[in-house]
């Protein structure tokens, strides 16, 4: 059982379960919730309220979540709970993982953060203050997606799952390089590849959102207002020869655009060096650069000849059927 996420990015990346007859994706606490149910929850455990009382009773919730969610073992089987993003953050207050226990003994339960540890300190609802001792007392196995923090929590290292991508292409043009995301504290270095790549003859596509109006340069050439949502997203890097990463200051690790390189077969060009270190680097797919005016001119050439599609030879590591059978190579099934 994967306990997910609702965000379109994770019921796409996780897609592929689809096809097991042993797995299912339960896309958030909520989604077991109807519209009253949903309304009182969030009162319930809200945090700002926290301040003033603490309401009793909450984990009488897991009664209700858990209504259409197996939780009996049928004959010898062995239930594995997966926890994603929003599942941890109540698991103190709503005594979830106690509530299956008792119903089920032999149940075994792991959490995979696919965001940085200390990014699951800051909401509104839920437990504010997860620590490595709750999660290792928890579960059984704590996988991240960064080897960083594997490195500093004792977690071991899974990278994102990425699901086949089967929709229909739709007609829209083609580009050289292709880039989303918001300008963060990135946008100088955003501009300087964008210019980079065009003065070198690439056809771009750049969407670049959360940027003040007296900042945006080349407003003919990029869109400073893009409404894509994750599918339209997959979209435009089914129709590019290469996506366009520019980490955050700081940022380490593999994000969702390797990913999706790999997944749709496309050329990538990152400033994450530490990229070099991946077990799917290749030197002819991925080119990596520090300062945008040095991307060498050969790197250029290589994304401007490049085919519509590459192969990795690493799809079926980052499939979601295969983040089962790692688990269960972990927990000894």
């Amino acid at each position: 059982m994967f306990l997910g996420n609702p965000s379109e990015l994770f019921r796409f990346a996780y897609s592929d379960l689809e096809e097991m007859n042993n797995a299912i994706y339960i896309p958030s606490i909520y989604s077991q919730l109807n519209k009253f149910q949903y309304a009182l929850f969030r009162v319930h455990t809200m945090n700002w309220l926290k301040k003033y009382i603490q309401l009793p009773l909450k984990s009488l919730w897991a009664r209700v979540i858990f209504k259409n969610i197996p939780v009996k073992p049928q004959g010898d089987k062995t239930y594995i709970y997966v926890c994603q993003r929003g599942w941890p953050d109540y698991e103190k207050e709503l005594h979830l993982i106690d509530y299956i226990k008792k119903r089920n003994p032999k149940a075994r339960f792991v959490v995979f953060f696919e965001d940085l540890f200390k990014t699951y300190h800051n909401h509104d609802f839920g437990n504010t203050n997860l620590t490595v001792d709750f999660i290792k007392e928890k579960y059984d196995l704590a996988l991240s997606f960064d080897q960083g923090d594997c490195d500093k929590y004792g977690f071991v290292y899974h990278p994102l799952v990425f699901s086949s991508f089967k929709e229909q292409l739709i007609d829209m043009p083609f580009s050289d390089a292709y880039f989303l995301g918001y300008a963060k504290d990135r946008l100088p270095g955003i501009i300087r590849t964008y210019e980079r790549l065009r003065d070198a003859g690439l056809k771009c596509d750049f969407h670049i959102a959360g940027v003040r109006k007296e900042d945006r340069v080349h407003e003919e050439e990029i869109d400073y207002e893009p409404h894509i949502n994750y599918m339209d997203n997959l979209q435009h890097v089914a129709h590019t020869k290469c996506i366009v990463e520019i980490m955050q200051k700081g940022g380490k690790g593999y994000s969702q655009r390797a990913f999706e390189a790999i997944g749709l077969g496309k050329m990538l060009l990152t400033n994450n060096e530490t990229i070099k270190q991946a077990p799917f680097f290749s030197s002819s797919l991925i080119k990596t650069f520090v300062d945008p005016n040095e991307i060498k001119v050969e790197d250029l050439q290589a994304i401007k000849d490049a085919p519509s599609t590459v192969n990795y030879d690493y799809k079926d590591e980052i499939s979601p059927i295969g983040l089962t059978k790692f688990i269960e190579s972990h927990l000894e099934l």
